[in-house]
């Protein structure tokens, strides 16, 4: 990828201070990160000028905690916080070969992470860490209720909402989707149907005042949206038309062929390939899209979707999140990459509290990085949350059992 295609990256440098390793080869090393005494300017607007290129300004302004953790074979972990302002950072870290340095920057929403493995010698070192998204909070569009909400964990710990008036957006808020660019900035499909309504709102984080417009879904209702992190390319979708833009809203692509293509649920850009959940030939599929050009059709599935709301890729495997509609088969399906099914998992109910593997209607997977599956879960008893750790349903846990907290959609 080239350098004019990068968002952000965090360049650190580590200098061992010529004459300052101890007898036991203790050195002392300087993480600095170009930030000087700017108490008051963000971490990132602070280290613009290590940017390789700035391409996209503005960067959040809302780094409130950095940890730096030092790791070896031959010592304990070296673990330092740092809260703002930040200037120069100073660790004394054991000198010697491989060194695995890893930087922790925390925004209110998301975590961004670099990982480096030096030789500490004495004298100066540059170390260069590139920094990217890691993982999020759990960010919920909750559509009927016109917010999207952010919580920390299953049990509600550090629950926030923003609606449309916290943001200055004199629309009516109508979150369908959420995805993260790599520097945690949040991008909302809004799936409004009248001028100025259905757009992609960006904000730096759920405590943002203020919002960013991208694109416009022609009055048609944005219903999904992905973020290209290794390319910096903003994707959404109507029912029926992908579009996509760079991370400032403009360069806008609205000619993709879209043949066969409609009733859009979800798409995720994953490794150059959009994964499109969609009626294809009149049949509920998932469509593999190369988007290159005008947009192709390379492969779609095959096994049988009674809806196939979302998609989330991991682990090379595309997993569906698909709701029926009218009866109770409910469940996660699991694809290859290549969309062979691998198998079907879980149950629909109509309980009120559903037990490991069942769903009401499982519809849109949120905090897709994290080591968790976490699933927004539609249904007649009410609309809730849930989350496990694997297709056995392990630690299963649901929000709120037995009352509508959220209303999705």
């Amino acid at each position: 990828m080239k350098s004019k295609n990068i968002i952000v990256s965090i360049i650190i440098i580590l200098i061992l201070i010529t004459g300052c390793s101890t007898e036991k080869g203790i050195s002392i090393v300087t993480i600095n990160l170009g930030l000087g005494n700017q108490s008051n300017a963000s971490l990132l607007d602070k280290i613009l000028h290590f940017l390789q290129t700035p391409v996209n300004a503005a960067p959040p302004s809302n780094i409130v905690k950095i940890t730096v953790n030092i790791t070896a074979s031959d010592f304990s972990t070296i673990s330092k916080d740092f809260m703002p302002p930040f200037s120069t950072i100073t660790i004394e870290v054991p000198s010697g070969i491989q060194r695995t340095i890893e930087v922790l920057a925390e925004t209110p929403s998301a975590t961004i992470r670099g990982v480096v493995i030096v030789d500490l010698e004495p004298g100066e070192n540059t170390v260069n860490i590139s920094m990217h998204l890691y993982k999020t909070k759990i960010i919920i569009p909750d559509y009927n209720n016109y917010r999207v909400a952010q919580m920390d964990d299953m049990s509600g710990t550090g629950f926030t909402a923003i609606n449309a008036s916290s943001i200055g957006f004199t629309g009516t808020l109508y979150p369908y989707d959420v995805d993260f660019d790599d520097i945690g900035r949040i991008y909302i499909a809004n799936y409004g149907f009248s001028t100025g309504q259905d757009i992609v709102i960006r904000l730096n984080d759920i405590n943002d005042t203020s919002y960013t417009s991208l694109g416009n879904g022609g009055m048609n209702g944005i219903k999904s949206v992905s973020v290209d992190r290794q390319n910096n390319y903003l994707y959404y979708a109507t029912s029926n038309q992908l579009y996509r833009c760079d991370l400032q809203g403009t360069n806008l692509k609205n000619d993709f062929d879209m043949t066969g293509i409609t009733n859009i649920q979800s798409i995720k850009y994953h490794d150059g390939i959009l994964f499109i959940s969609c009626t294809y030939s009149s049949v509920y599929r998932i469509v593999k899209y190369n988007p290159s050009g005008n947009g192709n059709i390379i492969g779609f599935s095959t096994a049988q979707l009674y809806s196939g709301w979302d998609i989330i890729v991991k682990d090379g495997q595309c997993i569906v999140a698909d709701d029926d509609e009218s009866l109770l088969n409910d469940g996660i399906v699991v694809f290859d990459s290549n969309l062979s099914l691998i198998n079907r998992y879980g149950t629909g109910t109509s309980s009120s509290s559903p037990s490991p593997g069942q769903f009401w209607g499982p519809r849109r997977f949120v905090a897709i990085l994290n080591d968790r599956f976490y699933c927004i879960d539609e249904g007649l008893p009410g609309d809730n949350l849930v989350s496990f750790s694997d297709f056995n349903f392990n630690d299963w846990q649901r929000y709120a059992d037995g009352f509508a907290f959220f209303s999705f959609c």
